[in-house]
């Protein structure tokens, strides 16, 4: 009985077989699993609605990063619109078990860059096997106009373009980085366009702000920060260049001839604050007119020209401000020279010969190369533009059956008209190697010794710092405290205690640094005169410590204070060091006769500042310089 049943129970089965392997169900089951190609239509216009050819356009695959933000996960499929017809297809087949799923996909599209400044479209393309679909997008961007002063199209400039970077306070960064493009151009037609992300469609913040960077031919360029660009807009931006129109003329008012060249150079300060000059930028030929354009982004810059015997002159702190045009003049000097004979009589036909000069470390002046000559005409005087430095003018002249040479070292100052007479005298003859007259000796070495021992500040220049060194009537150039410090171990003089304390000191208020017990005297000078920092009335007496120094009594003690105004005089302008103590440093007055601490660098920089007096640069080139070694 059983074997009825077992035996349908093997109907059944092979029944079940015979439908689950048929060739025909199978062949259902493959077409149910085929997904037809996904085919996309792209047009792309610019905000005044006009298609744009040559647009990158890339289909992505799209997912989510850890914080469920929508992120591309790779490359699927990509097409170029085309030049004539605007359009891109893009053709795109889905794997099997994409089958009756719709998959979302992202939209990558770019103009010149396909990792900067790139468009990003999620969640907009939601797509099924065999779907058709056209797709039009307005992208915005950035329309160029490059412009001179005069209004004039700035044609076929060649520039880049960066992403803009901020600083942690949210402030443009004048860096270039993540280029866009470097091969824009305004062409023939004075313009140029790029299709630039906005920042709604930028992956990570990577667009929206751009700098522009337009290279002349210098080693910088041009750069503007922060040009932004709004969703479905172009930006219209027209750029004006800075630049400056230099004229070139002598201080005789003469148009420096055409053909000459100026090169431009970047203006920098070494550690000591001096201007010195940095990378070569451009050069440029005088024209007729004596004038040369600098186009050039703002800044500060220096102009190198060579004189008439070769040497260069530079002129500092040319200056453009942006988007402006500046005019400047840039005035060399004019060295006028004649030679007066024995006899007074005006030499002429004959060359001045002209050497440069080198110093000791006394700062006494010895001859050095041969640099030119300047011929003595007709009229009497020779004439030249040089470059401004000290010089050794010489002539040889015969005198009494002998041919003597005679010679001075003069200073040619900058944009001046100056006229120089070497006259055939005992004071300027020449003997080879002998140390040269300095400039200033002879008539006006007076203002050398007037001011023997004072701190001069030049009024007409930037306010430099120098000491007249009483021993050489000579010049030491105090750049700041450091170089003031230096000073005065190299030229102190050495004294007692016991003659120290016949000088008045000088008080001031304004130096010295902490007053802790508020009597007037700085720690630092109490320190060095024995009184209680702590204390201001150190003996106790009822009188504070500064009242009894301006009075002339003893803060230390009872009685006046021994002072010996005659012994005093004698030193005043002399730096002083404590031969018996910590070679403690003073500085005596020549003003008042009162000598003035200087515990240090910053001290001395002090003193040297408000105990100064002002000098013209004229009265200053008449007394020589040294330096310290």
């Amino acid at each position: 009985m059983n074997r009825p049943l077992f035996g349908s129970a093997i109907a059944v089965f092979s029944l079940f077989l015979s439908l689950a392997f048929s060739p025909g169900q199978a062949a259902a089951q493959t077409a149910e699993a085929k997904c037809d190609p996904i085919k996309l239509e792209f047009v792309f216009r610019n905000p005044k609605g006009d298609f744009l050819p040559n647009v990158n356009v890339e289909l992505w695959c799209q997912t989510e990063d850890a914080d469920r933000n929508p992120v591309q996960c790779g490359r699927l499929a990509g097409g170029k619109t085309s030049s004539v017809s605007g359009k891109a297809t893009v053709t795109y087949t889905p794997p099997k078990d994409a089958a009756n799923k719709t998959i979302m996909y992202a939209l990558k599209v770019y103009d010149k860059n396909p990792e900067v400044a790139n468009f990003w479209y999620f969640n907009e393309l939601n797509l099924s096997c065999g779907q058709e679909l056209s797709v039009t997008k307005v992208l915005p961007g950035i329309r160029f106009v490059f412009r001179d002063q005069d209004g004039n199209l700035k044609k076929n400039v060649k520039f880049s373009l960066y992403t803009q970077r901020y600083d942690i306070e949210n402030r443009p960064i004048n860096e270039k980085k993540d280029l866009v493009t470097s091969d824009l151009d305004t062409g023939a037609t004075g313009e140029a366009y790029i299709f630039v992300t906005d920042k709604s469609h930028a992956f990570r913040q990577s667009g929206g702000d751009y700098v522009l960077n337009a290279n002349l031919g210098g080693s910088v360029g041009y750069i503007e920060n922060y040009l932004h660009v709004n969703d479905q807009m172009l930006t219209e931006y027209e750029y004006v260049f800075t630049d400056m129109v230099l004229i070139a003329e002598d201080a005789n008012g003469k148009l420096i001839p055409a053909g000459k060249t100026l090169e431009f150079y970047e203006q920098k300060q070494d550690v000591k604050g001096k201007l010195i000059l940095g990378k070569s930028i451009k050069r440029v030929t005088i024209d007729s007119k004596g004038e040369v354009l600098f186009e050039y982004p703002a800044g500060t810059y220096a102009v190198v020209m060579k004189d008439d015997l070769g040497n260069t002159q530079t002129f500092w702190n040319i200056t453009l401000e942006r988007y402006k045009r500046e005019r400047k003049k840039l005035v060399t000097n004019v060295t006028r020279f004649d030679v007066k004979d024995a006899a007074g009589k005006a030499v002429i036909n004959k060359a001045v010969q002209l050497y440069g000069v080198t110093q000791d470390y006394k700062g006494d002046y010895f001859r050095g190369t041969r640099i030119g000559q300047i011929m003595l005409t007709e009229k009497g005087y020779g004439e030249a533009i040089l470059a401004p430095g000290k010089y050794l003018f010489t002539i040889s002249l015969p005198l009494d059956r002998k041919i003597i040479e005679y010679g001075r070292v003069f200073t040619i100052e900058s944009g001046k008209l100056q006229k120089l007479t070497l006259k055939a005298q005992k004071d300027n003859v020449l003997e080879t190697g002998k140390i040269l007259p300095a400039p200033g000796t002879g008539p006006i070495a007076a203002i050398a010794k007037k001011l023997s021992g004072y701190i001069l500040l030049q009024t007409e220049s930037k306010g430099e710092a120098w000491y007249v060194y009483g021993t050489n009537s000579k010049r030491y150039y105090m750049a700041d405290g450091s170089a003031a410090y230096q000073a005065m171990r190299k030229l102190g003089l050495g004294i007692t205690n016991n003659d120290l304390s016949k000088i008045p000191i000088g008080i001031r208020s304004d130096i010295g640094g902490f007053d802790t017990d508020g009597d007037g005297l700085a720690n630092q000078l109490e320190e060095a005169i024995g009184t209680d920092s702590a204390n201001s009335d150190t003996d106790g007496d009822g009188y504070q410590d500064s009242n009894e120094f301006n009075n002339g009594f003893n803060p230390l003690g009872s009685g006046k204070l021994n002072y010996d105004l005659k012994f005093a005089s004698r030193l005043k302008g002399k730096i002083l060091l404590q031969t018996e103590s910590k070679g403690e440093a003073w500085y005596v007055n020549p003003k008042d006769g009162k000598r003035y601490y200087l515990a240090n660098g910053d001290a001395a920089y002090q003193i040297m500042r408000l105990l100064s007096l002002g000098i013209s640069n004229q009265d200053l080139e008449q007394i020589g310089e040294a330096t310290i070694q």
